[in-house]
């Protein structure tokens, strides 16, 4: 038996269910199960049966779990006695959080959830790029140097890179995708328009929203099209182009924003033809010891966009 096969039995009760058992756990329940076969033919018990809501627990396996969670709590209680000689544990040691800016409004507001529920929880969030954060999911080797969470975007087709490059160290969760749009004021004309081509964005005068370091994303994938944008300036704050693209006026603006999380009277959302896409995902350590952040960040994301395991 390995001690692993203690807490995801432990967990299959507590939660009454293989899959939700795995999501707690960070895997899937696929491995779950596989686990829980192994640990069945090894103890030469059945431990629960399956049932059309999740699993029912055998007699033989009620006592089997108030073995496990015996042995589970003098391992708890050896590892915090270790801990505060050492300093702290791995339960309490700061979860590093990469996030970039335009998610952040998910991760500050969980972090104060964290803290709430259990003050000795220590985050330590840092915004980098998306260019960055990509860099780093795709070209780390060997995991090192990567953090806890990673929250970023990416184009739709560059998912199953990163699946196949973190896959060993990471669950993998798909926040949302959306359609990049043009924000405009409610007052133009183009309010009326189904979409917008890109040959006629090409003449508008543009406010690209990209962050620092980023510029010229979308002006690139326009060049590769074939269309010179005309007029461009930049702004990284999602917040404050739509503003100036309802209350300007003459600006009109390309942008990433999850429309129906960010809804602004006075602007319209006019769609792109052909669309661009683009993926929010997240990452979490299949290691990491602190799950309290990483659910309640979910759960928070949860509330506005249905979250999907990709990996």
């Amino acid at each position: 038996m390995r001690l692993e096969q203690f807490y995801e039995f432990c967990k299959v009760v507590e939660t009454g269910s293989l899959r939700k058992a795995s999501e707690k756990l960070y895997t899937t329940p696929q491995n779950v199960s596989k686990s829980m076969i192994q640990l069945e033919q090894e103890l030469g018990v059945v431990l629960y049966d399956r049932v059309p809501k999740g699993v029912a627990v055998t007699t033989e396996g009620k006592i089997v779990y108030d073995s496990m969670k015996r042995v589970i709590e003098e391992i708890d209680g050896m590892k915090a006695a270790l801990g505060a000689k050492s300093g702290g544990t791995d339960a309490s040691r700061p979860v590093m959080v990469y996030c970039c800016p335009a998610l952040s409004v998910f991760v500050n507001k969980s972090m104060v959830d964290a803290f709430v529920k259990d003050p000795k929880t220590q985050i330590k969030l840092s915004q980098k790029t998306r260019g960055d954060l990509n860099d780093i999911v795709k070209n780390s080797r060997d995991g090192v140097g990567l953090p806890d969470v990673i929250l970023s975007s990416d184009d739709e087709g560059e998912l199953a890179a990163i699946r196949k490059a973190r896959s060993r160290d990471y669950c993998g969760f798909l926040l949302y995708q959306d359609k990049v749009c043009l924000q405009v004021s409610e007052n133009s004309e183009l309010c009326e328009a189904e979409s917008v081509s890109w040959g006629d964005i090409a003449k508008l005068p543009l406010l690209i929203v990209e962050e620092p370091g980023e510029q010229g994303g979308i002006e690139q994938q326009f060049k590769e099209a074939g269309y010179e944008l005309q007029n461009v300036s930049y702004c990284a704050d999602v917040e404050l182009s739509s503003k100036m693209a309802r209350d300007a006026g003459v600006f009109t603006f390309v942008s990433y924003p999850s429309v129906t999380m960010r809804p602004l009277q006075g602007v319209c959302y006019i769609p792109l033809e052909p669309e661009i896409s683009l993926a929010a995902y997240m990452l979490v350590r299949k290691t990491l010891k602190n799950n309290l952040f990483a659910d309640i960040l979910q759960d928070e994301i949860g509330k506005k966009k249905a979250i999907e395991r990709f990996f």
